[in-house]
């Protein structure tokens, strides 16, 4: 979990030490976008990074493992506004379905779906781990499935389904506030993938306000249209006296351009028949 906190160091160093006390202060290396940082931990276990300093007013926070299960409900506990950056949510399966029939299942899914797959680890021999990854590495949201039991070097049948998002800049304040399911939720195909498991983790679909990227395309495209023929439209409707005689003039135009298009394609089929017949027409 890492995202920047519109708040200072000297305010959310002591407050986090407080907060996720037993711990203990050290020295971090920064980010190299920021100018310096301090760790939290507990005993070797860091709980916590904070950067901060050069061009920005914020802090980067950012925590990771089975640490950012304890230091996210503080992190929001502080009641500063923040937004994500980068989450990862995983669904675990102990001694459930095994690897390859959550592969399969995965691999089909993404066909459906039409989403990239790629593989790496050992798929021939299966004794040093494998990994199957849905969706583009630079996608907002990447799925990555692997067998958490041979990293851990357990003896168990241990598949760990992740989801892994980067938001993109409207989704990063929305991300700040959902829960593990709705992220889990947010995605069609985990959602798909973990009922298909049969895996329960309560989720329906979550509606997160969002445009779908196709919405935010098309917004993204008026508002560029808009920047490049502001001053020229305004014009063009105080030249024909109102809005609503402008969209008439559209409207207008628009017939013409049909019109136009239509007497050039019967003009083309005609030179086409033209040069078709003349053989005959010659002989």
């Amino acid at each position: 979990y890492a995202g920047s906190y519109q708040a200072g160091a000297e305010f959310l160093v002591p407050a986090l030490t407080d907060r996720l006390a037993p711990c203990e202060g050290v020295a971090a290396r920064a980010n190299p976008r920021y100018e310096a940082a301090w760790g939290i931990q507990r005993g070797q276990d860091r709980l916590v990074t904070l950067h901060w300093g050069k061009q920005y007013s914020s802090t980067l926070i950012d925590a990771t493992g089975s640490s950012s299960r304890l230091v996210v409900p503080v992190l929001r506990g502080l009641g500063v506004a923040h937004s994500v950056s980068r989450v990862d949510v995983a669904v675990d399966s102990v001694n459930g379905a095994p690897f390859l029939e959550v592969a399969g299942l995965a691999i089909s899914l993404a066909e459906e779906m039409g989403l990239q797959v790629k593989l790496e680890g050992d798929w021939t021999a299966g004794v040093d781990g494998r990994t199957l990854y849905v969706g583009s590495k630079d996608s907002e949201r990447r799925v990555c499935i692997y067998e958490k039991g041979i990293e851990q070097g357990l003896d168990v049948d241990w598949t760990r389904i992740e989801l892994r998002v980067r938001p993109c800049s409207a989704a990063k304040s929305v991300y700040a506030s959902m829960t593990c399911h709705q992220m889990l939720a947010s995605h069609d195909f985990t959602r798909e993938l973990l009922e298909r498991l049969n895996i329960d983790v309560a989720l329906a679909k979550a509606d997160l306000g969002l445009a779908p990227r196709a919405r935010r395309d098309v917004e993204r495209a008026r508002r560029a249209l808009a920047r490049q023929y502001h001053d020229h439209v305004m014009r063009w409707v105080d030249e024909v006296g109102s809005p609503d005689a402008f969209l008439g003039e559209l409207a207008r135009l628009h017939d013409e351009q049909l019109r136009m298009r239509d007497l050039r394609d019967v003009a083309h089929r005609q030179d086409e028949a033209a040069k078709f017949m003349r053989p005959y027409l010659e002989g």
